[in-house]
């Protein structure tokens, strides 16, 4: 109400500021003297908007009322909403509740299968132990006896108890130590401590049984787990040594055994026998190679073990020229691309018909290096089928960072388009069929033989890395 009455008196005042007194006009047939004096106001007043009269009390009061029931209305739908989601929470946390529970009592059923299976792994581990030493008891028995009285592999099926006594006659009673027994009984700490520096974790020497020819047996060893837990048990009649100076290998060969895990007993690989009970096959070889050692401490606390060409290998006879001899061979493998890109790195020397510390590079595509083969022998050979073969011996592969032993200790390289009566006729070694010009002289053979023999000196010589 008071906006219509502040625009009537703004218009009042308007209207009366814009008539003077010289511009002013009176009436149509009235003079200006004669007009009235109050006639003006009342024609700007009539002239004025008129304000709408003010609204009934009555229709302000309904639509106040109106509203004020919108807005309950509102609160009591929101207050239905919020009662609506509270029972939905409650009810939520109740199915939680009972989920929690239920996990509660798996998980304390799961803590019981836990500890029940802790239990029976513990006893298993326990029964195991105690099954090897019996059979490590068996084992130094059978070896204090002799394999021709009394078999190793027999003596294992049999009740320690009823074994021992067995072998307590009074010859054996009488008996006094037996040296090849009391090496073996040295040779275990030393063998364990050389796998021990080698990193090589997996294995327990339990027995050596007796030091015989160029082996030890009959063997025992424990196979352990990444925690250190008895996970197995190898038992074979023999174990010897082997070594590689070029390819800086050391391999365990077990030989007419068997492995037992988890309560299978399984032959080595190439098994033909059974044993006269039948109950467990054996036989076969077994190669646990070492690699990456130098083999010079392996060769100096365990010699009975290794062979003699390990022991004191001859690198050159002195009868060859060795320079003659690598060039010849690699221009003759350079004519056999079709069978890959060979070369001769490396040639340390020769005796008889072998080449002795030899490395082979293959070559890829671009003539990059691929692969690396290092050998402590290698013999050139002619194939049955044809063309010539390349057998290294004793040896690893290398290619990038990973280095791979020569499965069971032998690399061919198959040369089949390579002319046989052409190699012959250069007198390579093992391949000559007269008298060879790549030979020494005899004077110079001798002299060379000679410097050989004394740097040798029937001594082992050091690792070439």
């Amino acid at each position: 109400m008071r906006w219509e009455l502040v625009l009537t008196a703004l218009g009042a005042l308007l209207f009366g500021c814009g008539r003077t007194p010289d511009t002013e006009e009176a009436p149509t047939g009235v003079p200006p003297a004669q007009v009235p004096a109050g006639q003006a106001e009342a024609d700007a007043a009539a002239a004025a908007p008129q304000p709408s009269p003010p609204a009934p009390a009555s229709e302000t009061g309904e639509h106040a009322s109106l509203a004020d029931a919108s807005e309950r209305a509102a609160l009591l739908a929101s207050l239905d909403r919020a009662r609506q989601e509270a029972e939905d929470a409650r009810a939520e946390a109740a199915l939680l509740r009972e989920q929690v529970a239920a996990l509660q009592v798996e998980h304390g059923a799961a803590e019981a299968e836990v500890e029940r299976l802790a239990g029976e792994l513990a006893r298993r581990d326990a029964l195991l132990l105690q099954r090897q030493q019996e059979l490590v008891a068996i084992a130094e028995l059978a070896a204090l006896a002799g394999e021709d009285e009394l078999s190793f592999e027999t003596l294992a099926q049999l009740d320690p108890d009823a074994a021992v006594r067995s072998l307590q006659g009074p010859e054996l009673s009488q008996a006094g130590p037996d040296p090849a027994v009391q090496r073996a009984e040295r040779m275990v700490p030393a063998l364990q401590g050389l796998l021990l520096a080698e990193g090589v974790r997996g294995w327990q020497v339990v027995t050596l049984g007796r030091l015989g020819e160029r082996a030890v047996g009959p063997v025992v060893l424990r196979v352990l787990d990444e925690r250190g837990r008895p996970a197995g048990l190898v038992a074979a009649e023999r174990l010897r040594l082997e070594a590689s100076r070029a390819g800086r290998t050391v391999t365990l060969v077990l030989e007419e055994g068997r492995e037992e895990r988890g309560g299978v007993s399984l032959p080595f690989e190439g098994a033909l026998s059974v044993e006269a009970s039948g109950a467990h096959l054996r036989g076969g070889v077994r190669r646990i190679e070492v690699t990456g050692v130098a083999v010079e401490p392996w060769l100096e606390a365990l010699p009975e073990l290794f062979r003699e060409e390990d022991l004191r290998p001859a690198l050159d006879d002195g009868l060859w020229d060795l320079v003659a001899v690598r060039q010849e061979l690699n221009r003759l493998l350079a004519e056999q691309e079709a069978s890959g890109s060979w070369r001769l790195g490396g040639l340390g020397g020769v005796v008889g018909t072998e080449l002795r510390d030899v490395q082979l590079v293959e070559l890829d595509g671009e003539g990059r290096p691929a692969r690396r083969l290092f050998a402590d022998r290698l013999v050139l050979e002619s194939a049955p089928a044809g063309g010539l073969r390349l057998r290294l011996h004793d040896g690893v592969q290398h290619r990038g960072q990973e280095q791979t032993p020569f499965l069971d200790g032998l690399f061919t390289i198959a040369l089949p388009r390579a002319d046989a009566a052409t190699w012959r006729r250069v007198g390579l070694p093992g391949m000559e069929s007269e008298e060879s010009s790549l030979r020494r002289a005899p004077g110079a053979a001798g002299s060379a033989a000679g410097e050989a023999s004394g740097k040798a000196g029937g001594a082992i010589l050091p690792d070439r890395g």
